[in-house]
């Protein structure tokens, strides 16, 4: 009993998790279709009136958002290796005399909430008797079909790796650690982006001291609630290393050091807990994994703004390079400015020198020679603080070309930057287009909408009675 409560508990917990924070994952909503509203019609079977005892079925329109939707409950090992896999399908009716078909994989297919039964058409697909309702069935499926997402669980006791059986009992610090791998990616090359949530509860009389990866702690009663996500595969997909703008410093500096980066931590693929055990036990651990994390991000509207980012910056380094274009024309005018300058400076001096070698006496004969004598005097010390003026001129024109120069570079980064932003986006777009390709485990038929989700629990650990 207490483990069926701890159960409904975490699973509970993930759902709303993946509903509420890891936007519109995957099939989990809408699969409930056992609740009419009230302007619906009773489901009920009624017999016709009079003595016709044949029966009549009222439809009731369906609420599901898919055409079939799958509930993968997967029973594994300790080490999170499937042992059975049983499949909950819900088919949604398509209308009232409509045949209901169905393509699957699976085995054992029992009817779970009707008496509608089944025949097999010559295509090998299933046609379901139309009741007026949707279609809830269980089937098998393989243990060894792969599941998009693998959780491999990984035991150890005061920093030795052990098998699960040693822990049954133990005292000692436990470290549990979960690693997970998406698998969408090996035939295609295209990762379908899934969200794990991986949850289990310890006793607080089992568990002390307790420490956490990329998890999270929550006390319930007399329990602990240890809970947290991955993203398999996600920052493989984007792969933001090879992205100049998102590379860490560190990181180019000092490759064999640990990578904490931050993008890790946002797109993790492993949850780690560790504590002080007494006794060690544990009932089960459950796995939700579901996909369309991206379903509902406004990438047009992201990709709008990238564009709109990427042209303002194109904008700004052509305008900084026609202005460093034009300063440097300046720069160099000015340098033949000052080189006028200076020549002119130079004759001045020189003429200035020979005529002041003209005797005084002969100055004072010729007013007029004297006049020009002065004036060139004159001229000579204005040509000096002319090129000095000219020198200052040309020099703040050097420096603000420098600083032209400065901008653009730091412009044109603006723009690789954007390229990177582009090149990120294209990545992301990419993820939420493979996002809505995986709509099913146990087979769907051509032309169909579907949608899946998959609990996985791990058997329990406890010492032998």
């Amino acid at each position: 009993m207490k483990k069926l409560y701890m159960k409904k508990i975490m699973t509970i917990g993930m759902a709303v998790l993946l509903a509420a924070g890891m936007t519109a994952c995957g099939g989990a909503e809408g699969n409930d279709t056992s609740a009419a509203t009230d302007s619906e019609v009773s489901s009920e079977l009624k017999p016709a009136d009079g003595a016709d005892t044949s029966v009549v079925y009222e439809y009731r329109e369906s609420q599901m958002e898919h055409d079939k939707e799958e509930s993968v409950y997967v029973k594994a090992d300790a080490y999170g290796t499937p042992t059975e896999i049983t499949v909950t399908t819900t088919l949604k009716n398509p209308g009232e005399n409509q045949k209901i078909t169905d393509f699957t994989t699976l085995t054992d297919i029992k009817n779970k909430n009707g008496d509608e039964e089944y025949t097999l058409d010559g295509a090998g697909n299933l046609v379901w008797e139309n009741h007026g309702e949707d279609i809830r069935y269980d089937g098998t499926a393989d243990v060894d079909k792969e599941l998009p997402v693998t959780v491999k669980v990984s035991y150890y006791l005061d920093d030795k790796e052990v098998v699960p059986e040693e822990l049954a009992g133990a005292t000692g610090r436990v470290r549990i650690r979960f690693d997970y791998t998406n698998n969408t990616g090996s035939e295609t090359d295209e990762i379908i982006p899934f969200v794990a949530v991986s949850g289990l509860m310890l006793s607080q009389d089992v568990a002390s001291d307790i420490t956490v990866t990329n998890c999270k702690i929550r006390s319930m009663d007399d329990n602990y609630l240890i809970f947290g996500y991955a993203a398999p595969g996600v920052k493989d997909a984007l792969d933001l290393d090879s992205i100049d703008s998102f590379q860490d410093d560190d990181k180019k500096e000092d490759a064999d050091e640990e990578d904490d980066s931050d993008d890790k931590e946002a797109f993790p693929d492993y949850m780690e807990v560790s504590f002080d055990a007494k006794d060690f036990e544990l009932d089960f651990t459950a796995t939700m994994i579901s996909n369309g994390l991206l379903t509902d991000m406004d990438t047009e509207k992201m990709s709008e703004k990238v564009d709109d980012l990427a042209d303002g910056f194109k904008d700004l380094y052509n305008g900084t390079s026609e202005l460093t274009n034009a300063l440097q024309q300046l720069s160099t005018s000015g340098n033949d400015l000052v080189s006028g300058a200076e020549g002119l400076q130079g004759g001045l001096q020189s003429l200035n020198d020979a005529l002041s070698q003209i005797p005084a006496e002969m100055l004072a004969q010729d007013p007029t020679l004297a006049q020009t004598v002065a004036a060139v005097a004159a001229l000579a010390e204005g040509s000096g603080q002319l090129t000095e003026g000219i020198r200052a001129y040309t020099g703040g024109v050097t420096q603000v070309y420098n600083g032209s120069v400065q901008l653009k570079n730091g412009t044109y980064k603006l723009v690789e930057s954007a390229d990177d932003l582009k090149t990120l986006r294209d990545r992301i777009e990419n993820l939420k287009t493979s996002d809505s390709s995986y709509e099913n485990f146990g087979g769907i038929e051509d032309g169909k909408t579907g949608s899946v989700y998959f609990l996985v629990e791990t058997a329990e650990i406890k010492p032998e009675d």
